[in-house]
């Protein structure tokens, strides 16, 4: 009764199952199969996130462009038109001969642009590393399907020897119930199997910018970076923090000069209806005295700023050297893990070999194999996994070292 309650449970679970997965994915939707490559090409094309990094770029180039007006000519013209229909106009302009503030100050925001660009460049390594993550997920479910429908195609045909045995009464009822029971059990498999793939597929799809389940072909071999003696690094982020240093430099001596006076020219032309035009040169020379501690305040931000960066760069350098550490002590586990796997998938090879000749024998039963066969399928789910989990490490290695690429590109 206890293995006929539990069968009856087991198969609410698969219905359940089988109901959340129909309700959560539409019938319609359209699947896909494609290379990494392919993978890549669409989610450095369409993906809207780094689509939209990639507009800090433009946003900056703007911002770096304002920065100019301090230090370059302005060009204006006016018209005037009065009661008595006289027509006269101006042209002005003014022209900065010295300010170092203001041409520290553009320097620092055109410096600015470079610290985007590599930051710009952090976010496609990290959108690779996401893609390669859940293409390798993807692979991986893909294969745990194959495995539960292989192991659930065995257990229904032990299923159907036993119901056959258990008609010419050569084996028990509790032994048909247990027949049954695995059947169930490997069912569920294929619905979780299912399920897993299909929201792996989704956050795929997701990170391309696809509205269609994405499956996937056999992914690219990963070296084993580990082996190298060189773990130098270089990161495209830090990159950008040591330009965000200088930048912050550069704002700080910007707010030092905006203490010094600054000199400019003017030059005007006059154009009335009737008469003759004039011209006019100035030269004009600006003394800063008191601004109610703008300037002041100013300075103290900037030198804030300056000493932030430099401590945000040294952080920067000291955590990049504990996550390669840690990518390396998780390689090295995860090697270990696939060794102990590869012994077990052997293990359940030669057990099931052995229940099978046994079984020929007469020392055991049909059941005693699709016991040892149901634990070599299990050990071949967790190899699956191993082997994903050790690509996925050096994947992680090579993008804490800069980018992920060189995990299966040694040249980028």
């Amino acid at each position: 009764m206890y293995r006929i309650f539990v069968l009856s449970i087991i198969c609410s679970q698969i219905l359940l199952a089988q109901n959340i997965l129909n309700f959560a994915l539409p019938e319609n939707m359209s699947e896909q199969k494609l290379t990494f490559d392919e993978v890549l090409q669409k989610a450095l094309s369409a993906n809207e996130q780094f689509l939209q990094a990639k507009e800090d770029i433009n946003a900056q180039k703007g911002l770096a462009k304002q920065s100019l007006a301090k230090v370059l000519p302005t060009l204006t013209g006016t018209g005037t038109l009065n009661d008595q229909i006289n027509l006269s106009g101006a042209l002005n302009t003014t022209v900065p001969l010295v300010n170092i503030s203001g041409i520290l100050n553009s320097i620092g925001a055109f410096k600015q642009i470079d610290a985007t660009k590599m930051s710009v460049e952090r976010r496609r390594e990290t959108l690779i590393l996401a893609v390669s993550n859940t293409y390798w997920n993807v692979w991986l479910e893909q294969n745990l399907l194959e495995i539960a429908k292989k192991q659930h195609a065995i257990s229904e045909s032990q299923l159907a020897t036993a119901k056959r045995k258990a008609k010419l009464q050569e084996i028990s009822r509790l032994a048909l119930k247990r027949a049954e029971l695995l059947v169930a059990k490997t069912q569920i498999k294929i619905v979780s199997s299912e399920a897993n793939l299909k929201a792996a597929q989704g956050s795929l799809a997701f990170l391309l910018g696809e509205n269609s389940l994405i499956a996937v072909k056999n992914p690219p071999h990963v070296l084993a970076l580990e082996k190298n003696k060189d773990q130098s690094f270089k990161r495209s982020d830090l990159d950008a923090q040591k330009i965000s240093v200088q930048a912050a430099w550069a704002s700080k001596q910007s707010a030092n000069w905006s203490f010094m006076p600054t000199v400019d020219a003017g030059l005007g032309l006059n154009l009335p209806w009737k008469g003759r035009e004039q011209f006019q040169a100035t030269l004009n020379l600006t003394i800063p005295f008191y601004d109610g501690h703008f300037r002041f305040g100013t300075l103290q931000s900037a030198d804030a700023k300056w000493r932030q960066e430099k401590y945000k760069k040294h952080l920067l350098e000291r955590e990049i050297q504990l996550e390669i550490q840690g990518s390396l002590t998780t390689i090295k586990r995860n090697q270990e893990l696939l060794e102990i796997s590869n012994n077990l998938v052997e293990i359940g090879n030669i057990s099931v070999k052995s229940a099978e000749n046994r079984r020929a024998a007469g020392h055991a039963t049909s059941l005693d194999v699709l016991d040892e066969q149901t634990r070599l399928f299990d050990a071949q789910s967790d190899n699956e996994r191993a082997k994903v989990d050790l690509a996925l490490a050096r994947i992680r290695l090579a993008y804490t070292k800069g980018d992920p690429i060189k995990a299966w590109k040694p040249n980028g």
